[in-house]
């Protein structure tokens, strides 16, 4: 029975339910925690609860990845369930611990919650899928990202759910005070325009690779170039996705003004490139960014050759070679025909400091070159694209998407997807985008609004709680 609040939370975060409703759903989670007996049963709860929460939500790699690799590729992921349940658990057991009081428990998981949600942005191992702010996408409340981010948006939805617990201990205001943001943020996101600004367009070319084949082309005799040669014929800038061509390739590329992602062997980096070549002087300009943020186990494998043994069963299983591409180290825009293009590569669309950090430097547009093919056309895949839209809410920037076999799309600064081609196809996109400079609140505080909120929050709640044990006493 404890387990279906935490079912209806992922059916929710996966839009099959309403996403407005997530508070709703997380209200009931946040009082089968704080209804538990003791401190044990709660942690079990949590720990299952959110392990189960996982496995619905990110149902998508182990079904991606068994028809590609089988069995084996299928159940390599289920760890990843109850390592997410696990710090969902620690959660649980640090508030429980913290304080006896329920109202406190409740009010310190509703803000534990979110700087949870931040923890999991962070360092080599990130992996921030499950945040709940993308569940209110579909309502005019996503456009407030651009105050304070995605977490914003999970403040809201884990504060309206402890709001709805504690109106069910006979505590009102906070219930009151959440339906009046609830309804200024309606309106703020009903009225919100999209910013103009100089008219440019850019060519985005879908070429359609199979990534299995290229992968396992160890002698690099597939040539893609030749694909996206063939598909970038006339003028202006083109933008090709991400790992579209190896280093050795890019001197075959045709486009004067370029964009393409690319795997860079000699550095061994996932690189995106600019290049601008000027014929008449036979000279060429060239700016690239190298991805900051690595897939964990998908492009970057931790004690890779210490743990040599251990790896080499698993290639054998997969057929391929799971080696490490080195990490980048700064977000800044590529420069080319006169702009700053913000660009960054796949899995870095979902870390919001990127492009908040590209547009600080200067990008009046965003690039995101991608290659999710791996995910086929299920939930994965669009995941991962409805999480990148936000990126354009943040920063105000119209996002320029080139995808392997999709999603190939342009995105308006409010997050709209304005065109897209189909999934699958090899075809080119006109991109009409226009070049915007204002900064959003969100591009200069960042996240430190919402953190610094949960935290006074957090101490808030502790204070309080211990003075009301007290006079309890």
């Amino acid at each position: 029975m404890f387990l279906i609040p935490f079912v209806l939370l992922a059916l929710s975060s996966l839009h099959i339910l309403w996403g407005f409703l997530t508070p709703l759903f997380l209200a009931w989670t946040l009082k089968v925690l704080i209804d538990s007996k003791t401190r044990r049963l709660a942690v079990a709860r949590m720990f299952w609860g959110m392990s189960l929460f996982f496995a619905i939500y990110l149902h998508w790699l182990p079904i991606s990845f068994y028809g590609q690799y089988g069995v084996f590729g299928a159940v390599m992921f289920i760890p990843l369930w109850f390592i997410e349940g696990a710090f969902w658990a620690l959660l649980a057991a640090i508030v429980f611990n913290l304080s006896t009081d329920r109202y406190t428990r409740l009010w310190l998981l509703a803000f534990g919650w979110v700087i949870l949600e931040w923890l999991r942005h962070l360092g080599m191992f990130a992996f921030p899928w499950g945040t709940l702010g993308y569940t209110l996408q579909n309502t005019p409340l996503i456009q407030a990202a651009d105050l304070g981010g995605v977490l914003l948006l999970s403040l809201l939805t884990t504060g309206t759910a402890a709001a709805l617990a504690s109106a069910l201990e006979g505590q009102f205001l906070p219930l009151g005070i959440s339906v009046a943001l609830w309804a200024s943020g309606w309106v703020y996101g009903l009225t919100r325009t999209a910013p103009t600004g100089p008219l440019q367009q850019a060519t985005l070319v879908q070429g359609n690779i199979d990534p299995r084949l290229k992968a396992q082309d160890v002698n690099h005799t597939l040539r893609s170039i030749d694909i996206y040669n063939n598909l970038s014929t006339g003028n202006g800038v083109y933008i090709w996705p991400e790992t579209a061509i190896y280093d050795s390739h890019l001197p075959e590329a045709h486009p004067a003004q370029l964009i393409t992602g690319m795997s860079d062997l000699t550095t061994i980096h996932n690189r995106v490139v600019a290049r601008e070549m000027d014929v008449a002087l036979n000279q060429q300009r060239i700016t690239t960014h190298d991805k900051i943020r690595l897939v964990p186990f998908g492009e970057w494998y931790p004690m890779r050759e210490q743990l040599d043994a251990v790896y080499r069963p698993i290639e054998q299983q997969l057929g391929v070679y799971l080696g490490s591409w080195k990490v980048g180290e700064t977000a800044k825009p590529l420069e080319l025909a006169g702009q700053k293009f913000g660009t960054y590569i796949c899995y870095e669309s979902v870390y919001g400091w990127i492009a908040r950090s590209m547009a600080l430097n200067g990008a009046t547009v965003l690039v995101n070159v991608s290659n999710d093919a791996w995910f086929g056309t299920g939930a994965g895949l669009w995941q991962h694209y409805d999480m990148g839209r936000v990126r354009a809410i943040e920063t105000h920037r119209y996002i320029l998407r080139a995808g392997n076999t999709g999603v190939t799309a342009v995105i308006d600064p409010l997050g709209r997807t304005i065109e897209k081609l189909p999934l699958w196809e090899t075809k080119t996109l006109q991109a009409r985008y226009q070049s915007l400079t204002a900064a959003t609140i969100y591009m200069l505080v960042g996240d430190w609004l919402v953190l610094g909120f949960c935290l006074f929050g957090s101490l808030w709640v502790l204070i309080t709680g211990s003075r009301k044990a007290r006079v309890l006493l």
